[in-house]
């Protein structure tokens, strides 16, 4: 019987960074996952798509590269990262439960670890 690998999708950024990306690649590494980290600004539309079909989970700040999310797998999971310094609620969730993905968010509770700036948007974790 052939066993599938789930592949974990961690979206790289140049604002609103996952400042401990090696750690938690490395973390999901170890619980048997394939891990791959993408900017969709060097991928082409249909890379895109064909890199979200091999996705079972996909994790991101909260931003338009979640978007994406469109091009899974029903059953996919996408966890939704947000900086402490943003208020709003997800706006990706209807679109999850549409595509019938699992939607998990997480929000950075330490603004210790976490900066932004109103002006430029940019948050980092």
């Amino acid at each position: 019987t052939h066993t599938h690998t789930p592949h974990l999708t961690l979206l790289e950024r140049t604002n609103r960074r996952i400042l401990n990306v090696v750690h938690l690649s490395n973390l999901a590494s170890s619980l048997g996952f394939r891990v791959g980290a993408v900017d969709w600004a060097r991928l082409s539309l249909r890379e895109q798509v064909t890199w979200m079909k091999a996705t079972d989970v996909l994790v991101g700040m909260y931003g338009v590269g979640l978007i994406k999310m469109a091009f899974a797998k029903p059953g996919s999971i996408v966890v939704e990262m947000i900086p402490y310094c943003f208020s709003n609620a997800s706006d990706f969730w209807e679109l999850s439960r549409a595509m019938r993905l699992r939607h998990y968010t997480w929000r950075n509770p330490d603004p210790q670890l976490s900066s932004c700036s109103p002006e430029i948007e940019s948050c980092k974790i």
